[in-house]
């Protein structure tokens, strides 16, 4: 049975960290959303022992058919506060890295200005930003809060925390770097 990491006040870092005995401790992947038009599929899955920038991840699969998300022209890893596109490779040894061509950014974009289904008064890109700083615990499950600016003053120091203000950036590295 997973245990929730706390604080030092005893509470979660965050309302997804979970202990697992013997193990690092994981963060589990929150999905902010998908398009089967847009052949898109967006997720945050913060990887502690590798976390430079904060990033989102899009799954680019040729159909989203439930489990086959990773079938398709791959995964990339994009900063969400500049144009970097993240190298990872996995805990195997392989990634199979999407090329972040002009169509890509094109269905990034379209998909990060849709209205979010997750969270009624954000688009997907602030979904995106508020489900970044909740899974690294730097909001909690407060996105309303968030989304108001509430978090922005005390966390402005801080290289991970991305602001309520963030804008989308204009374009993404082509290849990862």
């Amino acid at each position: 049975m997973h245990q929730e990491k706390k604080k030092a006040d005893g509470k979660p870092n965050s309302l997804f960290e979970r202990v697992i005995p013997g193990e690092n401790y994981v963060y589990e992947m929150a999905t902010v959303g998908e398009d089967s038009k847009l052949r898109i599929m967006v997720k945050i899955h913060p990887d502690t022992n590798r976390i430079e920038c904060p990033y989102f991840k899009i799954y680019l699969p040729n159909s989203l058919t439930p489990g086959k998300a990773h079938n398709g022209e791959g995964i990339a890893r994009l900063a969400l506060k500049s144009s970097k596109n993240i190298k990872h490779v996995d805990r195997e040894g392989y990634q199979q890295l999407a090329e972040v061509t002009a169509d890509v950014i094109d269905r990034v974009h379209a998909f990060m200005a849709k209205q979010s289904k997750k969270y009624s008064k954000a688009t997907n890109w602030k979904a995106t930003c508020a489900d970044w700083n909740n899974e690294t615990g730097l909001i909690g499950s407060d996105v309303i809060g968030y989304l108001a600016g509430n978090y922005d003053e005390q966390n402005k120091d801080n290289a991970l925390y991305v602001p309520s203000n963030q804008q989308v950036p204009e374009s993404w590295d082509r290849l990862p770097s």
